[in-house]
């Protein structure tokens, strides 16, 4: 059973990975003050001495809408039916989803993931299951 998005307790699931990051950008909003927040899959790896490297290079005007990560272009048609299938669509004629950046690994600052939240909050977005 899944309880509320406050809490984070979620049953472990492939139709909660977007709720789970959701609530895991709210925790670490919560209890951290960090410059940068890194989330990768769990098969990842990462070199986070070369990642330091060149994180230490970024420009300070860039950090309040700093993201770093491999977008998807607008080219992933909206599943209508399967194991998939997208059930609330807000515009049934539109096919493909709009850009958006894939779950493998991103980086993203304290400013850029508040932004995230507060239009996730604003504009009460429904969380899909489709992460990445």
């Amino acid at each position: 059973v899944v309880s509320t998005q406050s809490t984070g307790d979620f049953s472990d699931s492939y139709n909660n990975l977007s709720r789970k990051v959701v609530w895991g950008f709210q925790y670490v909003l919560t209890n951290f003050d960090f410059t940068f927040c890194v989330k990768v899959d769990e098969d990842s790896f990462l070199n986070m001495a070369y990642l330091a490297a060149h994180l230490t290079q970024v420009e300070p005007l860039t950090l309040p809408n700093f993201y770093a990560g491999k977008p998807r272009q607008g080219d992933l048609k909206v599943p209508k039916h399967g194991k998939f299938k997208v059930d609330h669509w807000e515009n049934d004629e539109i096919d493909v989803f709009v850009e958006y950046n894939l779950g493998g690994g991103y980086i993203l600052t304290q400013e850029s993931m508040s932004k995230i939240l507060s239009v996730h909050k604003a504009e009460a977005i429904e969380v899909i299951a489709w992460e990445d």
